[in-house]
């Protein structure tokens, strides 16, 4: 239960951030929706197996 809301948490601090990158350059959001790809799929993985 903590690790899901550590992970939602550091998803919660990502958001900005990610806007923020998809503002400054492509290469920044490419890299920032790979991140998210992986977040998110981590995010939504973890809880079924618990």
């Amino acid at each position: 239960m903590s690790e899901i809301l550590y992970i939602y948490i550091i998803r919660v601090v990502l958001v900005p951030f990610v806007m923020l990158l998809l503002r400054i350059s492509s290469i920044g959001s490419c890299f920032v929706q790979f991140l998210w790809l992986f977040g998110g799929s981590f995010f939504c993985w973890k809880p079924r197996f618990q």
